[in-house]
């Protein structure tokens, strides 16, 4: 298939899988990917933990034709991400980060609004780490939805998550998120 898109002139492939860099055998693909991407015929995209970027892979992302990541950050309040069980190493972050703009990739960093756990003062503080960290090239802010068969949703009512009843199922506050500051 990848190879079918070089000889046909398509100009932009998307990897959908949000952590991209996970993948055990990725070394070996991106290789394989550089073989058949001579030239950098065509745009690759992907969503990437940029924590686990160091330089050589970021060097074997561009070598095999990579030019934009979509960096889930979502939030950097400690409370928020032990909920999520979502362990962020900042310096590593920003580290990967460098690595990948040092190779002309673009960031684009996710951040989502309403996170179990957080309050106006830690998403201020987040936004802070952003700009402090010259990150605000390219930010997508999403609320957070409580989908269904989520651990989210299963704890919503523990957790003091209020939420639309209705697809996109939106958080609409949180208890300590008033709706007024959603």
């Amino acid at each position: 298939g990848f190879e079918w898109a070089v000889s046909n002139d398509v100009k932009e492939v998307y990897f959908l899988d949000p952590s991209f860099n996970a993948r055990p055998d990725l070394p070996a693909l991106l290789k394989k990917l550089a073989h058949i991407n001579k030239g950098h015929k065509l745009t690759l995209i992907s969503e990437i933990r940029a924590d686990a970027v160091d330089d050589g892979l970021a060097a074997l992302l561009a070598d095999a034709g990579f030019k934009w990541f979509e960096i889930g950050l979502q939030s950097t309040n400690k409370n928020v991400l032990q909920i999520m069980n979502r362990k962020t190493d900042l310096n590593r972050f920003l580290k990967g980060i460098e690595a990948l703009k040092k190779r002309g990739i673009t960031t684009e960093i996710d951040l989502i609004l309403g996170l179990p756990g957080d309050d106006p003062e830690g998403f201020k503080n987040t936004l802070k780490f952003i700009t402090d960290n010259n990150l605000g090239d390219d930010i997508q802010l999403f609320p957070l939805s409580i989908l269904p068969g989520t651990v989210f949703r299963r704890d919503a009512e523990r957790l003091g998550i209020i939420f639309d009843k209705n697809p996109p199922y939106t958080v609409l506050s949180t208890g300590r998120f008033t709706e007024d500051e959603m």
